[in-house]
């Protein structure tokens, strides 16, 4: 739709619009989108309003509901009374739990609705999604509950069918589920409905077809509309068996209705086994697996190779790692650049795979290729040894930066030699990040 200013700066035959007729085109414009379709749940007159994106994260405020209407996306959020909640919902309320609303617009239009049930320390309890039908009511996709430790409760999945899960834990380790399915059957054809053909008059049966005085013949009543139930078909129960190093060792399905396999004791049972880990694990060649000597995730990961030669020092450091195809070519060449006891640098060049054999010099029974990517990571440390500072370089141009001090990290993205994001990391875990303009 054209802004309503730009067409009053129209001018035809050099003469202005009218002004009232601007006046009116403003307020069609403002009565359209203050009439944008609303949700099932009726927002508030407190409402916040945030410009968002397809996956409903809040971008940026918003001064007004018109304002944020008139993007594509658009975020409604508000906390609500109990009074407003589906009636599926009312049950998962408890008076200490504030509640949550959240609305997705596209285009002037709601198309989801979240609610999410918070404590006063911000923990969620209760987390539910709907999704807006246009011209139909709104219909839950799916609800999660969960316990006080964040651990999840129960979830409920709404689609052609209902399912629910319940998880049921021993201290923090998950021992079972339960799952319950539910779903819409056709209704068994009432008997008592039907005349039997024994009781029908006899000359009824006879009869002809009833007309009409123009001598037409009335038409056949339809068919009996089918009718639907919900009715539950399936529950089973998974156990989750572990070792003592609390790994995962097996899960064991136990149907109690709706089992598909019949005619013995144990069709009722399925057992998913995992394999334990042995002692002598030399026995199977493939468990090896060459390691790098670095461990940085800047590094090329696993390729598959047919061998691996270290090159070493007198005092044991390792100075370089190079991978071969199983033609004796040479796929990852690693070195390290050793200061004292501590690596300063790591070199990793890849190769193409080579043509032929005039590749191979005299001598050296290595075939290389050409060199088509290059990475180099610099390690920098405290007078106490310790690395506190790491650069990640491809190709010769700096992409990373992460400078340690303690438990905490600084991460630091580069493009075009400029830093445009920023992480900070604590303990291993990411507390914010901010973009660098």
């Amino acid at each position: 739709m054209q802004e309503p200013s730009s067409a009053c700066k129209k001018q035809q035959n050099g003469v202005p619009v009218n002004p009232l007729l601007c006046f009116l085109l403003i307020t069609l414009y403002t009565v359209s989108l203050t009439f944008a379709d609303e949700p099932q749940t009726k927002l508030p007159a407190w409402t916040v309003w945030y410009i968002s994106n397809p996956a409903g994260m809040a971008v940026s405020p918003s001064p007004s509901r018109l304002a944020a209407l008139r993007h594509k996306n658009c975020l409604a959020l508000a906390i609500i009374d109990s009074d407003r909640l589906p009636p599926i919902l009312a049950a998962y309320y408890k008076p200490q739990l504030k509640i949550d609303f959240r609305t997705l617009f596209e285009n002037g239009k709601p198309i989801k609705e979240q609610w999410i049930f918070r404590d006063e320390k911000g923990r969620s309890f209760v987390v539910a999604v709907a999704v807006v039908e246009q011209n139909a009511e709104s219909s839950i996709a799916f609800i999660e509950s969960y316990n006080e430790d964040g651990f999840i409760e129960e979830e409920r999945l709404f689609d052609d069918r209902e399912t629910q899960i319940k998880y049921f834990y021993k201290g923090q380790i998950l021992t079972r589920t339960e799952t319950r399915i539910w779903e819409k059957i056709e209704k068994p054809l009432d008997e008592d409905a039907v005349q039997p053909v024994e009781v029908q008059d006899a000359e009824a049966e006879t009869a002809p077809p009833a007309q009409d005085a123009e001598g037409e013949t009335d038409e056949v009543q339809p068919a009996r509309e089918v009718e639907f139930e919900t009715v539950e078909t399936t529950v089973y129960t998974d156990y989750y068996r572990y070792s003592t190093s609390a790994s995962l060792r097996a899960v064991e399905r136990v149907f109690q209705k709706g089992s598909l396999e019949t005619g013995s004791p144990a069709s009722g049972r399925f057992l998913v086994a995992f394999p334990s880990v042995k002692l002598r694990q030399e026995i199977d060649s493939s468990f090896v697996k060459p390691a790098s000597t670095n461990h940085s995730t800047f590094l090329a990961g696993a390729v598959p190779a047919s061998d691996v030669l270290f090159t070493t020092d007198a005092r044991g450091r390792v100075l370089s790692e190079t991978r071969h195809d199983e033609e004796n070519g040479v796929l990852i060449e690693l070195n390290n650049i050793w200061v004292g006891d501590r690596i300063s640098a790591v070199e990793q060049k890849f190769f193409e795979k080579p043509q032929d054999e005039d590749e191979t010099t005299e001598g050296d029974l290595e075939k290389r290729g050409e060199v088509i990517d290059e990475k180099r990571i610099e390690y920098e440390y405290n007078s106490a040894g310790d690395r506190i500072l790491e650069k990640d370089y491809n190709n010769g141009t700096l992409e990373r930066t992460v400078q340690r001090n303690g438990d905490r990290e600084i991460e630091e993205l580069y493009l075009e030699g400029k830093v445009v994001l920023r992480v900070f990391w604590e303990g291993n875990r990411k507390i914010r990040e901010e973009r660098v303009k």
